[in-house]
């Protein structure tokens, strides 16, 4: 432009030329797509405006204040580098700009990683400017980074971008300016392999994805897991999954692969034991469908015509299995080539037994068992019956399946369910019920009582510990309506049990069936319990009379024997009681036995030695009963009034029995008297203690208790087939009652004890028993204070007590001793024997304790002979106080202050046919001092050698004449007594030792020393 200046007027002359500054750039900005530029000089006229990025020439520009801010518009191709302004023919010098780049697409490539170009705006960098070029993928830096003027940008994205957790982003930064956005990884089609693991399938590959890929075998869509991200998926198989294009779905890819599937069994079904069909159940059978080769073995043998199975709940082959083939025999099924895998060790076993039927051959105790699939043992099948812990085994025919043969134990074999076990196949339960077979019945008494049925099968309980329905029929003599027993129990095993029937059974014809869990046994007969004589009453030798026989198992017809006699006139009372007319003519049997009394009741003969001649049972002598009362047949007084005492030879105008007794098994206590039954023990040949138990040690179990009765059993730990019963009765009134067919007054408020014994284990066949009662007294009336006063009376003689009378404190104690025991049902006689000083049970602890008491009582100890006996043995002693008034004058004087009497014993001897008084004897005590039993001793000797031993008794002794004491040398027989003694040393000796000498029996005599 021409510079014309005017100055007053006057125009310059001359060619000068004006011109604004060059345009200049301090700064952009960009806005996307827009590129603003700052500076100076730009001019007022858009239209003298050109810019220029790199070589491109920007369109679209505007000022948007003049000379000083120009916007233009960019294309995608636009690049980094130098940008300039020409105004008019002013040019700006260069200013660097680097553009933001917008990304728009990413190339693919797989989880593994690689090379991927990045498409997008504004990406390219001028040579003027370099090639700083950064990209980062899923925020780390991709390697090898470059841009291109095209407008690409690449790099080489590693393994560990690719395959991240969360799908990685990338990012474009030119010259250190972001892109402004940032584009997802992208994956490329998956690409994997198949492969099977049981019951599911492992895909293996690249670009797998991260989550949800849907994966689709033949239609079935699969539940599947990442087992690693991008490269491995679990899917689990469907059962009936089959073979074919396996499709995998991710990242919008859906891949196929063909997949064959290897057969998985679960199952196979039994045959019966001869072959059949069996069905092979699993998995991934579906391609049998497809008609691919199929092939089956089923241990060694081929599994022939296999055809497919696909139902609901099968889905598998059929084929036929061979028979003979061993307990669990393996199994191959082969598909497509594939072999099946048998992941839960799936074995083939034919079909468990079938029992149909069991019928048994009691004679030889095998039972018969037919039914299906039992084997055959050629194979080396094991076949047993099994019912809880019981097993059996069973034998086979060979070749031959049914039936089997098990053997079985009369013993242990019970009803229920029994199993056929072959090879530890069970058949389901069979109800076994055996056919019960009776061999022997025991009697049974005509009241009723226990039966014993003895056999095999008798069964009261099957094995699941329930009762069987058992029903025992008795019909009575063979004919008339039949009879249930009850309260039938098992006794040893399945061999006996014994059950309770009614009364009516007789004679040898009656019949009995039993019943169990409905099988009847075939019908036995059985006999009525013969006749038990257990008591007859007695009459005068040679005169006869009517005899009253007591027993059990009466029944007409009757007919009776005694001693080898008729007895006639039969007369039937009831079962238990008969009476017959006897001549009394049978010779009378050695002493002590009775005369053997037969009764032959409906065929069957029982006895006992019973009867025993009135005239041989003394009642104290001649007169009997001491003239004051009446002879019973037992040998027992009944005193007339006023008279008392065991051969009434005690009058009292005011007698009262004592008090009510008390007592239980072992003791009883009268009014101050006591009586306790202390030891058992066993004797030898020559009376030697075999074995002592004290009674203490037995343990008792009362089993009735009334008012005036108790029942006890008792155990010995020591003897343990031995059972002892006690029965104590009281009686309130005077009753007079029969025991072995002796009668026996029963005084008031008397007691008895019987004892029942059974089952002694006896260590000799010629050793006896003996039970010892102690006889205790209350103290007695002291003639001072030092001294007792206590009367002691004994009936028969010191080893053949009958009674025995204590008197103390004008009250008596009468204890009685029957010499009738009743040993294996008969009648036996035996005897009760006073202990003496020196016998050892006084060394016992018991008696030791009492002895040394200081205030201990006067105590006689007595013992009862049991004889041998294989069953049981019944005694029958009993006890009673009466108070009878006493004058005081007729008690027994004391002696001197010096001599005073403590325990005056009388001791009346009566033998069993004889009742004469043979010897009394005194204790003293001298100068206040008492001799305790202990210290006595006691011998028995011959007449030969009683002038050998009168040597040795003491110089000075109490010689026992005719009831007065004196002192003497010596005593001789058959020479009176009292010419023996004298009063030479009676006031002058100090301390007297005492003797006695007395016969005993036919030539012997007894002495008595204190020591």
């Amino acid at each position: 432009m021409a510079v014309v200046v005017v100055v007053d007027g006057i125009t310059s002359t001359g060619s000068a030329v004006f011109a604004y500054g060059l345009p200049s750039i301090t700064s952009f900005t960009q806005n996307t797509a827009k590129i603003t530029i700052n500076g100076l000089n730009f001019g007022s006229v858009v239209s003298d405006i050109t810019v220029t990025l790199v070589t491109e020439t920007l369109t679209g520009c505007v000022l948007t204040l003049a000379n000083a801010r120009v916007e233009c518009n960019l294309t995608p191709t636009s690049q980094s580098g130098g940008v300039t302004i020409k105004v008019k023919t002013q040019l700006s010098g260069a200013y660097v700009v680097s553009l933001k780049p917008t990304l728009t697409t990413v190339t693919a490539q797989s989880s593994l990683g690689g090379v991927i170009s990045i498409q997008g705006s504004n990406l390219g960098i001028s040579d003027v400017v370099g090639t700083n070029v950064t990209i980062t993928v899923g925020g780390t830096q991709c390697q090898d980074a470059t841009s291109t003027s095209a407008g690409i940008a690449t790099c080489n994205v590693s393994a560990l971008q690719a395959s991240l957790s969360t799908i990685p982003q990338i990012i474009v930064y030119i010259n250190g300016f972001q892109s402004y956005n940032q584009i997802a990884y992208k994956y490329t089609a998956p690409v994997f392999t198949v492969a099977q693991d049981g019951n599911t399938v492992v895909v293996s590959g690249v670009s797998l994805g991260l989550v949800s890929p849907q994966v689709v075998l033949v239609g079935l869509k699969l539940t599947c897991t990442y087992i690693t991200l991008h490269s491995k998926v679990r899917c689990t198989l469907p059962t009936d999954a089959k073979n074919g294009d396996l499709y995998f779905a991710v990242n919008g890819f859906n891949v196929s692969s063909p997949t064959i599937l290897t057969p998985v069994l679960k199952s196979i079904s039994g045959t019966p034991t001869q072959g059949g069909y069996a069905t092979i159940n699993g998995y991934y059978f579906g391609s049998v469908v497809d008609g691919a080769v199929t092939t089956a073995t089923v241990g060694s043998m081929d599994c022939t015509d296999v055809e497919p199975v696909q139902t609901v709940l099968v889905n598998g082959i059929r084929c036929v299995v061979a028979s003979a083939l061993p307990p669990n025999s393996g199994i191959n099924v082969t598909v497509a080539d594939l072999i099946s895998t048998n992941p839960e060790n799936v074995m083939f076993n034919y079909l468990a037994p079938v029992i149909h039927s069991i019928t048994m051959l009691p004679t030889d105790n095998i039972l018969t068992v037919a039914g299906d699939n039992f084997g055959l043992l050629s194979i080396g099948d094991d076949i047993e019956l099994t019912a809880t812990e019981t097993v059996r085994q069973c034998m086979q025919e060979d070749g031959i399946e049914s039936p089997v043969y098990c053997t079985i134990d009369p013993l242990t074999q019970l009803n229920g369910d029994v199993l056929l076990t072959r090879n530890f196949m069970s058949s389901v339960p069979f109800t076994l019920a055996l056919v019960p077979a009776v061999q022997s019945a025991t009697a049974v008494p005509y009241l009723g009582g226990q039966i014993t049925l003895k056999g095999g099968y008798l069964n009261t309980k099957r094995y699941d510990g329930s009762d069987t329905d058992l029903t025992l029929s008795a019909t009575f003599g063979g004919t008339g309506e039949p009879t249930l027993a009850s309260n039938c129990i098992q006794l040893v095993n399945e061999t006996s049990i014994e059950c309770s029937l009614q009364g009516g059974a007789h004679g040898k014809s009656n019949l009995l069936q039993i019943s169990i869990d409905g099988k009847t046994s075939i019908p036995i007969k059985f006999q009525g319990v013969p006749p038990i004589v257990k008591e007859a009453t007695s009459v005068l030798y040679r005169k006869g009379g009517n005899v009253t026989i007591k027993g059990y198992n009466f029944v007409e017809p009757l007919s009776v024997n005694i001693g080898l006699e008729t007895c006639f006139n039969i007369t039937y009372i009831d079962s238990t009681q008969i009476t017959c007319k006897f001549s009394g003519q049978a010779r009378r049997t050695d002493p002590g036995i009775g005369l053997f009394t037969e009764v032959i009741s409906d065929g069957l003969v029982g006895g006992a030695n019973v009867f025993f001649y009135s005239d041989d049972i003394p009642c104290g002598g001649s007169p009997p009963c001491s003239g004051h009362g009446v002879c019973l047949s037992g040998g027992s007084c009944q005193c007339n009034s006023g008279y008392v005492g065991l051969i009434c030879d005690q009058s009292s105008t005011s007698t009262n029995n004592g008090g009510r007794p008390t007592g239980d098994q072992s003791n009883a206590d009268f009014s101050g008297f006591s009586v306790f039954f202390t030891h058992i023990r066993e004797l030898d040949i020559n009376d030697v203690p075999i074995v002592t138990y004290p009674v203490s040690d037995i343990v008792w179990k009362v089993v009735s208790n009334t008012t005036n009765q108790m029942i006890s059993v008792g155990k010995l730990e020591y003897e343990p087939n031995f059972n002892i019963s006690v029965t104590t009765t009281i009686f309130p009134d005077e009753t007079v009652i029969t025991f072995a067919g002796e009668e026996l007054v029963m005084a008031k408020n008397s007691l008895k004890y019987q004892l029942d014994l059974a089952h002694w284990f006896f260590r000799t066949s010629v050793s006896r028993l003996q039970l010892l009662y102690e006889l205790n007294t209350p103290p007695g009336d002291n003639c001072d204070e030092n001294a007792d006063s206590n009367g002691n009376q004994f009936g028969g003689d010191e080893s053949d007590l009958r009674w025995v009378q204590i008197t103390v404190n004008e009250q008596t104690l009468i204890t009685k001793f029957s010499q009738r025991y009743i040993i294996d049902n008969d009648v036996i006689l035996s005897n009760t024997a006073l202990l003496q000083p020196n016998d050892e049970i006084f060394s016992d602890p018991y008696y030791v304790a009492k002895l040394n008491a200081t205030n201990s009582t006067s105590l006689l100890v007595v013992g009862m002979y049991v004889p041998n006996f294989q069953r049981s043995a019944i005694i029958d002693p009993n006890f009673s106080v009466l108070v009878v008034s006493h004058p005081k004058s007729e008690a027994k004087k004391c002696k001197t202050s010096t001599v005073i009497t403590w325990w005056a014993a009388l001791i009346t001897v009566v033998g069993a046919a004889i009742g004469s008084v043979l010897f009394s004897f005194t204790v003293v005590q001298v100068q206040k001092r008492r001799f305790k039993r202990e210290d006595i001793s006691m011998e028995t000797i011959t007449a030969e050698g009683y002038n050998q031993e009168k040597k040795n008794i003491v110089q000075d002794a109490v010689c026992i004449c005719a009831g007065a004491e004196y002192l003497e040398k010596r005593c001789l027989p058959n020479i009176s007594a009292r010419d023996q003694c004298t009063n030479t040393y009676k006031e002058t000796i100090e301390t007297i030792t005492e003797a006695a000498a007395a016969p005993t029996g036919a030539g012997q005599w007894t002495y008595l020393t204190l020591t």
